[in-house]
């Protein structure tokens, strides 16, 4: 038995991802939803190889076979960013388990995680996934990102805000980020 795992990691106003299965990283910048991770299943590689286009795969009866997991095998070959990727104030990060994204479309990810608070939006991205027949787990993280603010004090006092940068001591903007509680 093994487990999927999607990390993201953040240094001011910087992104580093972690990933190794099915689970997904998704980034939301002006209402365009971008996939981070790359999912490591058979029917994803079988696209990226070109033997399968991505309409086949949406259909295929090995969509479940997942090519690494954590606690298969004593050798995985996890997807590591060694450069960080950079972050703007209105940035939305959504990490999800294949639960979300086998169920929920791309578009129908970036309407909710773009229009609704986080802890709103994973709500409703997981009664969205169980309505549409939910088979599978459904896991959801919704963050984002927001300009520094001069008030570093009330920041710090707003558990669902994480600032990325002390703003006192910064000599440009960073992101803060809200999470869901």
């Amino acid at each position: 038995m093994g487990t999927t795992c999607t990390a993201l990691a953040l240094d001011e106003d910087r992104l580093w991802l972690a990933h190794i299965g099915d689970s997904r990283a998704y980034l939301l910048r002006e209402g365009s939803l971008k996939q981070l991770s790359q999912d490591q299943t058979l029917v994803a590689k079988m696209v990226r190889v070109g033997v399968m286009t991505a309409e086949e795969a949406k259909t295929s009866e090995h969509s479940n076979v997942i090519l690494q997991a954590l606690g298969t095998s004593p050798e995985i070959a996890p997807e590591l960013w060694s450069e960080g990727m950079a972050l703007a104030a209105g940035d939305t990060l959504i990490v999800s388990s294949d639960g979300l994204h086998g169920l929920v479309d791309d578009d129908g990810i970036a309407e909710i995680a773009g229009r609704m608070a986080p802890t709103e939006a994973c709500q409703a991205l997981v009664r969205c996934a169980l309505d549409a027949g939910g088979h599978d787990n459904v896991s959801v993280g919704v963050f984002r990102a927001f300009a520094a603010t001069s008030d570093v004090a009330a920041a710090e006092n707003d558990t669902r805000r994480i600032p990325a940068a002390d703003a006192a001591r910064s000599t440009r903007q960073s992101p803060v980020f809200e999470r869901q509680q």
